[in-house]
């Protein structure tokens, strides 16, 4: 309900109740028409930001000790998506929740504290000075690995 259908409501029981008493006069029903207009015009969408869901967002340092900075940026546009966040509350909740060095990497980076930053700037700045150890560890592995099989394909094939 909006604020308009309240004022309605709340003035309409009293004019419902001078009525039956007949006490009703002419400025009573013309304020009665202007909020049945204000009422039917009233076409703003109604917002609900639900800021509620920010207690499911694990905290992040940026150590290895944590989760990752994907599972973290995840976790704040999955709940942004369900709370029906602005790019302004993604980056206000990262800001809350980030500990340690990812806190002190935040308040270093001047560029995120301009006027019009946005959560996409946000998750590049953390992207470019926190990459991933593991990815890069998995495909060094991947690359090593790789190589072995050639290498003990190649010998195989030359003593037969």
């Amino acid at each position: 309900m909006t604020p308009v259908d309240l004022d309605f409501l709340n003035l309409g029981f009293e004019f419902l109740h001078l009525l039956k008493l007949g006490c009703l006069t002419n400025e009573a029903r013309k304020e009665i028409d202007h909020l049945k207009e204000r009422a039917s015009t009233n076409t703003t969408p109604i917002v609900h930001n639900d800021l509620s869901l920010v207690s499911v967002i694990p905290t992040w340092s940026g150590s290895d000790d944590t989760i990752s900075l994907e599972e973290f940026v995840e976790s704040i546009e999955s709940s942004g998506r369900i709370g029906q966040w602005t790019e302004n509350d993604q980056c206000e909740v990262a800001v809350l929740k980030l500990t340690g060095s990812a806190k002190l990497g935040y308040q270093c980076c001047d560029e995120l504290h301009e006027q019009g930053a946005t959560w996409k700037l946000f998750k590049e700045a953390f992207r470019q000075r926190y990459r991933d150890v593991h990815m890069d560890q998995y495909h060094f592995t991947k690359l090593q690995t790789a190589r072995r099989k050639k290498r003990k394909s190649s010998t195989i094939c030359r003593s037969l």
